[in-house]
């Protein structure tokens, strides 16, 4: 450690720090408070859970509303696709799903559903990942009722800053599908 580092670190820093006692705000903040914030009311806060799950919804470039809720409809029988990026803090996915309102589709097991993703970094071709899934079929919630799709089997390894499409293609499921967007959630 330098001279002038040794004199700061016993001399000044006291000083400083019983300064700012007597005033009634909190110490200067030390290499080990680099997780803390400094609150409004001069006291220092530890900020914990910043490696976690973390969540991303990704809304539909809506084309109507069902209720309050703004949404895309998949009709009986079409497709949709949806857009979105996997953040630059992705480490590992967690889940990634369909949310959808039942609009009139068959409710129960059986749903046929195909699923189609395409994914990659910017430089990268726009299908360098290509997975699909059209044996898959799932169960659909009763009319008016929230339901979701699971999306993770057509992304099976997605990185950090990848873009994707991913197209849900309802096959004459006797109504629509309200999609209100796609959910990810993600470790850090």
């Amino acid at each position: 450690m330098s001279r002038s580092r040794t004199i700061h670190s016993r001399l000044v820093q006291p000083i400083f720090d019983a300064l700012r006692t007597r005033k009634g705000l909190a110490p200067a903040p030390t290499p080990a408070d680099l997780l803390r914030l400094l609150r409004g009311d001069g006291t220092w806060q530890t900020i914990s859970n910043i490696i976690g799950t973390k969540e991303i919804w990704f809304g539909p470039q809506a084309s109507g509303a069902d209720g309050a809720y703004r949404e895309r409809g998949v009709g009986t029988s079409g497709a949709f696709q949806y857009t979105g990026a996997f953040p630059l803090d992705f480490d590992a996915l967690v889940s990634i799903e369909l949310v959808y309102i039942n609009g009139g589709a068959n409710p129960g097991a059986g749903a046929d559903i195909d699923l189609l993703s395409e994914y990659g970094a910017v430089g990268e071709a726009m299908d360098a990942h290509t997975e699909s899934d059209v044996t898959t079929t799932y169960t659909i919630v009763a009319n008016n009722s929230i339901g979701s799709i699971d999306l993770a089997p057509v992304f099976s390894t997605p990185s950090a800053g990848d873009l994707f499409g991913v197209e849900v293609d309802n096959n004459g499921l006797g109504g629509p599908l309200n999609v209100l967007g796609v959910r990810l959630r993600y470790t850090t």
